[in-house]
């Protein structure tokens, strides 16, 4: 999601799959002057028990949250309790939001909703 300097919210919801050997990788682009983007929730799966599965989120190309993944199968995380309604560069606004699931090894799929 981008924040408006007027605080109004611009909902954008992302998809991708992969297939084992390649990461999964959504980006939402630079915001323009006055906004940022928040992430609410994360869900991913792996077909498969991963080998270096892992969840990233960086903007402008810095890693501001990671977790590793252990096991096959569906995982959500919600953000939207987090202070400023998620996961977000409001400090440092108008830069890119990159959202990565490690190649696990294991076909997998990663979902991204964001304000």
């Amino acid at each position: 999601m981008l924040l408006q300097a007027n605080d109004e919210a611009i909902v954008t919801n992302s998809a991708d799959q992969i297939a084992s050997g390649n990461p999964t990788v959504i980006t939402l682009g630079a915001s323009t002057v006055g906004e940022y983007h928040v992430i609410q929730s994360l869900q991913w799966s792996y077909a498969a028990a991963p080998t270096g599965g892992g969840l990233t989120i960086a903007f402008g190309g810095v890693t501001k949250w990671s977790v590793k993944i252990t096991d096959a199968g569906v995982g959500f995380i919600p953000f939207a309790n987090y202070p400023g309604g998620g996961i977000h560069n409001a400090q440092t606004p108008n830069e890119a939001c990159v959202i990565t699931l490690a190649d696990g090894g294991a076909d997998g799929e990663l979902n991204v909703q964001s304000v």
